[in-house]
């Protein structure tokens, strides 16, 4: 803990509440004095006066607040009791909780018990994270195609949704499945993703499992809600031919069925072990082709259209005779 107050009695009573049940306390006597140890010791949460000199509390706690390695820390403000104003303006630098004077040690325990248990476990996600996001990165750099898939699929993906007027939240969602949606191919022997000729039916049954895997692998992330379903089914059908679930039309969540869209002719206009690439007037033929059946209609004429016009010139001057 870092106790941060000018008042070295405050410092000093508050260390005595928290050693006692096992914490380590670290002191700071001014705002930049706290700044320093915020940064040089990380510590795992922060009790700071208000009204210390040389930066206050409100300002070391937005300052934290803003940094991207820091924020994560829980920030207690002391201050006065029933000091609303000063409340209000610590919500707005994004306090976490406030602690009031004359303090009262069963309070501070608690709310420093609280605050220390939700940071340990937004950690341990922040670690999950990292791994997943590692072991994405590690599929794509044992195959070339794959970190040129997800780069190019992640922009057309999120084009589409532009044209389709999706919310920013909803192209970031898209963003981050275009990284993360073949993470459940780890499941899938190299073998066979590699394989050259027709897959068995055995084959075939495997390489279906990896949107199941990757929705479970990335379970774990804070956006798991919205990009575990885009994971998940990508490779459903709009005639409910597809898998894992065979959802069928609007069935299919709206961000999957533009994924689906997206990531085909991603596919069909890259080379592959078991094929050459389309040009882009063949795979946009392929994309209308589909159309009804595999992918979304709609979906399919906003992309044709609006997304990669510019690749298909000839489609482009019939459209405007």
């Amino acid at each position: 803990m870092l106790v941060a107050d000018d008042h070295e009695r405050h410092v000093e009573l508050l260390d005595s509440y928290l050693s006692a049940v096992g914490h380590d306390c670290l002191h700071a006597y001014n705002g930049e004095e706290a700044l320093l140890r915020v940064r040089s010791d990380a510590p795992e949460l922060l009790l700071l006066d208000v009204g210390m000199p040389r930066l206050n509390g409100y300002q070391v706690c937005e300052r934290v607040k803003r940094h991207p390695s820091l924020r994560q820390i829980p920030v207690i403000l002391m201050l006065d009791d029933g000091a609303m104003e000063e409340k209000l303006r610590g919500i707005e630098v994004g306090a976490d909780d406030f602690l009031t004077k004359p303090f009262n040690k069963l309070e501070l325990l608690t709310r420093v018990k609280s605050l220390v248990r939700v940071k340990r476990l937004n950690d341990q996600v922040d670690q999950s994270e990292a791994a997943i996001y590692h072991l994405a990165r590690v599929l794509e750099e044992k195959d070339e195609f794959r970190l040129q898939h997800s780069e190019r699929l992640g922009s057309l993906a999120v084009r589409l949704a532009q044209a389709l007027g999706l919310s920013k939240e909803d192209q970031n969602s898209l963003r981050t499945a275009a990284a993360l949606q073949e993470i459940g191919t780890v499941g899938v022997r190299e073998s066979i993703l590699q394989k050259r000729g027709s897959l068995t039916a055995d084959e075939y049954a495997e390489i279906k499992r990896h949107p199941v895997i990757g929705e479970a692998l990335c379970a774990a992330l804070r956006c798991a809600d919205e990009v575990g379903p885009v994971i998940r089914y990508h490779q459903e059908r709009w005639d409910g031919q597809g898998y894992p679930d065979s959802l069928r039309a609007e069935q299919i969540p709206l961000l999957a069925r533009v994924m689906a869209v997206a990531d085909a002719y991603t596919a069909l206009t890259a080379e592959r072990p078991y094929r050459a690439a389309l040009s882009p007037e063949q795979a946009a033929g392929v994309i209308e082709g589909g159309a009804g059946s595999q992918w979304d209609p709609t979906v399919v004429r906003v992309f044709l259209e609006r997304v990669i016009a510019s690749e298909l010139p000839e489609r482009t001057a019939l459209a405007h005779c």
